[in-house]
C-alpha cells in the first residue's frame, strides 16, 4: 500500500508575516479606522474604550482633545501596513479630532494553519487530492 505523503504547507505556499495592529483614536471614530482596516484586507476588527490620561480640567480648558478613547486591534499581513500606515497618516491629518496613534506588534506563530489563513485573509483554493473518488452509498436514496 503506498503512503499519502503530503509537503509541508510552506514549503507549498507562500507564507506572509502577521502583525498586530493596534489604533487609539477618540472615541466615535472607531468605525472609519475599521472601514480603513477591512479596506486593506484585514479579516477582523476588534473594539474596545478606553480612557485618556490627560486631566480632565486640562483637556477641557485647552481644548486638546477628549478623555474617551477607542481602541482598535485587528491582525493584518505585513505586506499591506505600508498601505494601511499611509491611510492612517492620511486620516489623522484631516482635524485634531481625527488625532490618534497607531502601532503594530509582529506575530511569531499562530496555532494552525487554518487560523493563519483566517487571520492573514489568505484566499485561494486548495489544490484537490488525487485520489480517486470513492462511490458513496446513500441510504434512502439513489447513489450515483
Amino acid at each position: 500500500m503506498a503512503e499519502n505523503k503530503v509537503a509541508p504547507y510552506d514549503q507549498t505556499h507562500r507564507l506572509h508575516q502577521l502583525l498586530f495592529v493596534c489604533v487609539v483614536v477618540n472615541e466615535g471614530q472607531e468605525d472609519a479606522i475599521c472601514q480603513l482596516l477591512y479596506s486593506n484586507e484585514a479579516y477582523s476588527c476588534y473594539t474596545t474604550r478606553g480612557k485618556g490620561t490627560a486631566p480632565s480640567t486640562f483637556s477641557e480648558v485647552t481644548g486638546t482633545g477628549q478623555l474617551r478613547k477607542a481602541i482598535v486591534f485587528s491582525i493584518i499581513r505585513v505586506d499591506t501596513w505600508p498601505l494601511v500606515k499611509k491611510a492612517l497618516e492620511k486620516r489623522f491629518s484631516i482635524s485634531r479630532i481625527a488625532k490618534g496613534i497607531a502601532y503594530t506588534i509582529p506575530l511569531t506563530s499562530v496555532m494552525s494553519i487554518s487560523v493563519y489563513k483566517m487571520l492573514g485573509n489568505i484566499r485561494f483554493f486548495e489544490k484537490p487530492n488525487n485520489q480517486e473518488k470513492k462511490k458513496q452509498k446513500i441510504l434512502g436514496g439513489k447513489g450515483k
